[in-house]
């Protein structure tokens, strides 16, 4: 009876989690239309995409942190009622994007181009690589706008139009992919372009969502003030994100560098489904974080357990059934990206590799809603140099089983993330009795 109250309780919670869980998941989807049609250019084209997902996320990760180091600040000056601060955060932010962006973007280029260019002899999918993340360096500035337009009109009491403006991402990059593939014959080039243009073109929506007069905020030139004063403070409250965020891809990276050439879509294709169990989850950390704060002030520890233990049986069940999905359909799943004559060699293998790593789900739910339990206590330094070495020992480990065989890292891969979960479960336990007290 205790148990299922406290699933009531964590179900109440669900449609905030659902809300702050939807624009991961609209954001993700890119990903999928964009493995669909680069397999349309054949095994080159897929061989790249598998080595640009690492790549890509970075920088959307960078272009973010424009938008989120905003947030934060303005977010700052409204709690101490100092709106024309605000406004003038909120305007200088779009032009550090357009002077700090393109730095960033050519210090990309660069590393990409003289790291990933020294393991990659094959010139072929060095090309395509290159062809395809060509825009998004080129395009980095208006992403990095639309980035923080969309934040800030999020966090303006536009969260409505905000996920308008990610479902017409992907409407867009829907509609430029198969023109610029399949119509205009540009290759990876047009399937980085589609989705690059449909990621800055949403921010027009947001700019006339301000010019409209919504919210508190206000876009103008006359708010313009740049000072580095808002740079330094962003990048103080952004840089162990960041650290965490670029080491974590970085590993993925030197992972698929040592598989793409025989297991490009083996890997590729069920990595990209399974990190969907990442993306369903995501929203528990921005929604029940403020709850646990709120908690732990009142002490009460009784309310975080109970809070816990139904979220982490709502998370698990809600994980299972997408598990039991995917393996059941694992080879229809398949079937979409393996249309293409010449992809279709290693079909067995990588619908073996799907419903090997669909099962590492659940437990991937259950560390996002233990994270959260952390948040009011947790020392942030501590936690992100934590998982960036477990990021490097994890990486190593696998490069380890992999020189043995494709089949043993797969298997290593799933039975770290169950313990990776398992652990996290009996840690937040112990620590919501340490912490919040009695429970």
């Amino acid at each position: 009876m205790e148990l299922k109250n406290d699933v009531k309780t964590a179900l109440g919670y669900l449609p905030t989690v659902a809300v702050c869980s939807t624009s991961f998941v609209l954001m993700y989807l890119n990903n999928f239309i964009d493995q669909f049609y680069i397999n349309m250019n054949g095994e080159i084209a897929s061989k790249a995409y598998t080595l640009s997902i690492p790549i890509y996320w970075t920088i959307i990760a960078l272009a973010t942190s424009f938008g989120t180091g905003a947030a934060i600040l303005v977010k700052k000056y409204w709690a101490e009622d100092d709106t024309f601060s605000a406004n003038q955060c909120a305007c200088n932010a779009i032009l550090y994007c357009a002077t700090l962006g393109v730095v960033v973007a050519l210090a990309l280029y660069f590393c990409e181009r003289s790291f990933v260019g020294y393991f990659v002899k094959e010139k072929e999918v060095f090309d395509a690589l290159n062809y395809y993340l060509a825009p998004y360096f080129m395009l980095f500035v208006g992403i990095a706008i639309n980035s923080v337009l969309c934040t800030l009109m999020a966090i303006d009491g536009g969260s409505r139009m905000s996920t308008v403006c990610l479902v017409t991402t992907l409407v867009i990059n829907v509609t430029l992919d198969p023109l610029f593939v399949n119509v205009l014959g540009m290759g990876t080039f047009g399937n980085g372009l589609g989705t690059a243009v449909a990621l800055t073109a949403s921010g027009f929506l947001a700019i006339r969502w301000f010019r409209q007069g919504h919210g508190r905020l206000s876009i103008g030139f006359g708010y313009l003030k740049p000072s580095t004063v808002g740079v330094r403070w962003s990048l103080k409250n952004l840089q162990l994100f960041l650290i965490r965020t670029v080491i974590g891809n970085f590993t993925e990276l030197c992972i698929r560098l040592n598989l793409y050439i025989t297991y490009a879509l083996s890997y590729g294709i069920p990595m990209l489904c399974a990190s969907m169990a990442y993306i369903l989850s995501s929203g528990s950390h921005p929604a029940l974080t403020p709850v646990y704060k709120e908690l732990a002030a009142s002490g009460d520890g009784d309310g975080a357990m109970s809070l816990f233990r139904g979220s982490a049986v709502c998370m698990f069940a809600f994980m299972m059934g997408f598990t039991v999905v995917v393996y059941l359909f694992a080879e229809p799943i398949v079937d979409i990206f393996t249309t293409i004559p010449g992809l279709t060699e290693n079909r067995d293998t990588i619908v073996w590799t799907l419903r090997v790593l669909c099962f590492t789900a659940p437990f991937i739910g259950m560390k996002s809603v233990c994270t959260p339990v952390f948040a009011p206590y947790s020392n942030k330094v501590v936690s992100t140099t934590k998982d960036v070495v477990w990021s490097v020992i994890r990486m190593v480990l696998f490069l380890l089983f992999l020189s043995i065989g494709y089949e043993e890292a797969i298997w290593f891969f799933l039975f770290e993330r169950m313990a990776v979960g398992v652990y996290y479960l009996g840690a937040t336990t112990l620590y919501i009795h340490k912490a919040y007290g009695e429970a």
